[in-house]
């Protein structure tokens, strides 16, 4: 069976389905009194620096990489920070870093760090 509908009874229905769907779609303003960390406003600064909320909430890693110049011969080499095995120069086989379980005690002088 077929049901005729005239094209007033259509856009009236479909006015009224409008306003229901509008109606219940709208989120409850308590959503946006408090903003997101992750927002514009706590995120990132102009200028592109980060905000001490961004860093809480994004972890660094503690680890570097050092250059290390030896000390017998002046080589430079890059060492890990947090190396687990003893670190020897290329150049001269003299140690550079030595492993303590956590961070390495370098053995030279440290010219720069990455990262």
């Amino acid at each position: 069976m077929r049901i005729h509908v005239s094209q007033e009874g259509y856009e009236a229905e479909k006015a009224n389905h409008r306003t229901l769907v509008s109606h219940f779609s709208d989120r409850p303003p308590y959503i946006y009194d408090k903003p997101s960390p992750l927002s514009d406003k706590a995120g990132l600064r102009q200028g592109g620096h980060m905000s001490s909320e961004w860093r809480r909430l994004i972890p660094q890693p503690k680890s570097k990489f050092k250059l290390v110049e030896c000390a017998g011969c002046g080589n430079s080499q890059i060492v890990f920070s947090h190396a687990s095995k003893t670190v020897k120069c290329n150049v001269c086989e003299e140690e550079l870093a030595i492993p303590t379980g956590g961070k390495v005690k370098i053995i030279g002088k440290v010219l720069s760090e990455y990262g």
